[in-house]
């Protein structure tokens, strides 16, 4: 075997058309990847600070994650939700603000591919059976439920989302802090 060597330049040159070409096929990766609609049901203190967290997220992990609507039981949660959430990128709302106890079959209908439930957890197994039922991926606040037979609905709900494929995820307590 004889050895061939490679100058300096030459090597040079190469490593320069290789990322070159990494950066162009990522760009164009990037271009082609989806806007992740996101739905909040839940507008509380809780709530808005979920939607916050995810926004904040996906501008980290370059995600094109949009909020999409807002569901609450009361008008006015969802509209503080909304005022505080618009000087956030991604933040496409409109005229998607559902109210009343079926806002969030409103929201699940919008259009969204994702749900946050940040709803009181007396409300979450019914929700959640509808965001599976729907076929979309879901984040809930913990608890997911209060009683037994309500965590069992949860539970069999859950099971039906891994039949489906779909993604779910739920809130951990003190995960970030030091102590």
């Amino acid at each position: 075997m004889t050895k061939k060597r490679v100058s300096r330049r030459k090597l040079l040159k190469a490593g320069a058309a290789v990322g070159l070409t990494a950066m162009y096929y990522k760009r164009i990766a990037h271009a082609a990847r989806p806007v992740i609609k996101a739905g909040l049901v839940g507008c509380g203190g809780r709530g808005t600070g979920a939607a916050h967290n995810l926004l904040e997220a996906a501008s980290k992990t370059g995600i094109d994650v949009r909020l999409w609507a807002l569901a609450d039981v009361y008008r006015s949660h969802a509209e503080r939700a909304a005022n505080s959430l618009k000087k956030r990128a991604g933040f496409e709302v409109g005229n998607r603000i559902f109210d009343d106890f079926d806002g969030y079959k409103k929201l699940i209908d919008s259009g969204v591919d994702l749900v946050l439930l940040a709803t009181p957890p007396g409300f979450r197994p019914e929700h959640f059976e509808a965001v599976v039922e729907a076929g979309k991926h879901c984040f809930t606040e913990k608890p997911v439920a209060t009683f037994a037979e309500t965590c069992r609905r949860f539970m069999r709900a859950g099971e039906e989302s891994v039949r489906k494929g779909l993604t779910v995820v739920a809130g951990t307590q003190r995960r970030h802090q030091r102590p």
